[in-house]
């Protein structure tokens, strides 16, 4: 009997332990990734892949923006503001990978479409906006970042 329990206790924790090595999610493919270059010594890189949420499809020639967070004075409250003529920007490549060089460090929200309104911050599953920190030297690497398919940036 007690063989018998031992083997039964053996045989769920084999499968309980099968079920767990379950098969990773799909990831994108990371063809074609440009090459990121190094930061200076006093500034930062950030770079990253935008692809559309439902498509799954890289979001093509679209901007990217780094705008500053401000807080208050008690440093419990912040603020975003993405100014046209300083904020770091750069543009999706075609396999919607992006890179932002000679930031400086600070904090900042990650901005994806177009000045118009037709664009969107990422988040964290809070509402809030993620905020980045670039450290000098450093290279920040986002990972892919999926946002409404309809952000891309038309050809005119």
């Amino acid at each position: 009997m007690r063989l018998f329990r031992l083997w039964t206790l053996l045989g769920a924790l084999l499968l309980v332990l099968a079920a767990c090595t379950g098969t990773p999610a799909p990831q994108p493919p990371q063809v074609n990734r440009p090459n990121v270059p190094a930061p200076g010594a006093d500034s930062s890189v950030v770079t990253g892949q935008i692809l559309g949420t439902t498509t799954k499809a890289p979001i093509k020639q679209t901007p990217v923006y780094l705008a500053q967070i401000y807080w208050d004075t008690d440093h419990k409250n912040a603020a975003f503001a993405l100014d046209l003529a300083r904020s770091p920007v750069t543009r999706t490549d075609d396999n919607g990978f992006f890179t932002i060089t000679d930031i400086k460090p600070a904090e900042y929200a990650l901005i994806i479409g177009d000045f118009y309104g037709r664009n969107e911050a990422v988040r964290e599953s809070n509402g809030n906006a993620r905020i980045y920190k670039p450290e000098a030297g450093k290279t920040i690497d986002v990972g892919t970042l999926e946002v409404a398919p309809d952000l891309q940036v038309q050809a005119q």
